[in-house]
């Protein structure tokens, strides 16, 4: 998932002065060109990350770039991702979504029928 490899990109940016696209590539285990799509997508965020070139080349962060580490932390940064993982595939946590005795009220809220490739909720498709 993409969100998830950006997070992770970033926090090798944060832990490395200067890492090759390849290097990237491997760890995060997708192409170059997506490392390349990637932080062009981090750039257009706002994140100061420069590229060279060549043997000595490679991906980093400008130094100048200052962030408050203790924002997140890696086990925050992986349990955040964990969590858009499964809110993206659909698992809801228990108990979101309707309220106790609510299903009784509204048999038809929250439940979803697949009529023709479309998803409809809370009501029949004739």
């Amino acid at each position: 998932m993409k969100i998830d490899r950006l997070i992770a990109l970033i926090l090798i940016l944060l832990e490395r002065d200067r890492i090759s696209a390849r290097e990237l590539a491997e760890r995060l285990e997708v192409s170059r060109r997506t490392i390349y799509r990637d932080i062009d997508t981090l750039t257009v965020a706002g994140l100061p990350i420069y590229t060279h070139e060549g043997a000595t080349g490679g991906v980093g962060l400008m130094k100048a770039y200052k962030v408050d580490k203790s924002f997140l932390s890696r086990r925050e940064a992986q349990t955040l991702a964990a969590g858009l993982k499964k809110l993206s595939a659909g698992v809801r946590p228990q108990g979101a979504g309707i309220r106790p005795g609510e299903a009784e009220r509204h048999p038809s809220r929250g439940r979803q029928r697949h009529c023709g490739g479309r998803e409809v909720r809370g009501r029949s498709v004739a």
